[in-house]
């Protein structure tokens, strides 16, 4: 049997929709420590990737609420901090280098690549709450989590019976 694990730390007012959401990945909660002074609780699961009708697809699924559920823009961030560099390298830089210039066209360029991922991650906010809804649902489907549609895992095996109501109108 392959089962994979995962720690995660979580704050305590979080638990129960983030084991929820999980569980659509096809994870499993094993066990709950419980940290007091940070007011957190590290949360063990499992997974078992045999009982998953389409790995490859959940884990993308997957990737993609983690990044969704992100509450900074780290792309916008990082930007941020590399443009700030880059610019105070120009300002150092000026008197002493001839091609100074290129510092500050780098810097602008990554002021601006940050500006339009801020935009971007502004409008994904909006959404936020419906492209997490999409992608709780697909990948229920596609772990077999859901009931309401059949899977190799939550359907009956077939008999002689299974075919009885197809066998009468061929008759």
């Amino acid at each position: 049997m392959a089962t994979e694990e995962k720690k995660k730390r979580i704050s305590i007012d979080r638990v129960d929709q983030y084991v929820e959401d999980k569980a659509c990945f096809g994870w499993e909660l094993v066990s709950k420590e419980d940290l007091k002074p940070n007011h957190t609780i590290l949360l063990n699961f499992q997974r078992n990737t045999e009982n998953i009708d389409d790995l490859k697809a959940a884990k993308k699924l997957e990737k993609q609420y983690d990044k969704m559920s992100r509450r900074v823009p780290l792309f916008f961030i990082i930007l941020t901090l590399i443009g700030g560099a880059l610019l105070a390298a120009y300002f150092l830089l000026k008197p002493y280098l001839f091609f100074y210039l290129a510092f500050l066209i780098a810097a602008l360029t990554c002021f601006s690549i940050a500006f339009f991922s801020l935009v971007i991650f502004l409008l994904l906010l909006i959404k936020k709450k419906d492209i997490i809804s999409y992608l709780l649902t697909e990948a229920s489907l596609r772990t077999g989590q859901t009931k309401e549609f059949p899977t190799k895992h939550n359907i009956k095996e077939e008999n002689e019976y299974s075919w009885a109501l197809t066998k009468t109108f061929k008759s």
